[in-house]
């Protein structure tokens, strides 16, 4: 086994993306994801994308990983299974939102930052 081999990784549709902004100064927001994996094993996580300069809309994906070799798959492998997922959104909040990214859509958020 290659001790440097990554995890397959594959687009996932999500259901629902909201951005959350806890009452703290600074605003601080957060991106949460839900939606229905494949399987019990699939690790979820949220990637956003990189840029030289800052977009309107900061792409971020969804992005479901497949266990590498030697990780653990002893749940049933064709179970679909419900995720949640979150991201601060500190570095990664275009000039006027994010788009979250899944298999077969998108879905663009406005992100109110109150930086002054």
């Amino acid at each position: 086994m290659d001790q440097h081999e990554v995890p397959s990784r594959q687009l996932l549709d999500f259901t629902k993306a909201d951005v959350i902004s806890p009452r703290i100064e600074p605003p601080r927001p957060v991106l949460v994801v839900a939606g229905v994996k494949p399987n019990p094993v699939m690790k979820v996580v949220l990637a956003p994308l990189a840029y030289a300069k800052v977009p309107a809309f900061w792409q971020i994906q969804v992005v479901g990983l497949h266990p590498g070799k030697g990780e653990p798959t002893q749940l049933p492998a064709d179970t679909p299974t419900e995720f949640r997922v979150e991201i601060d959104l500190d570095g990664v909040t275009g000039t006027i939102g994010v788009d979250v990214i899944g298999a077969t859509h998108n879905q663009k958020i406005q992100v109110t930052t109150d930086k002054t």
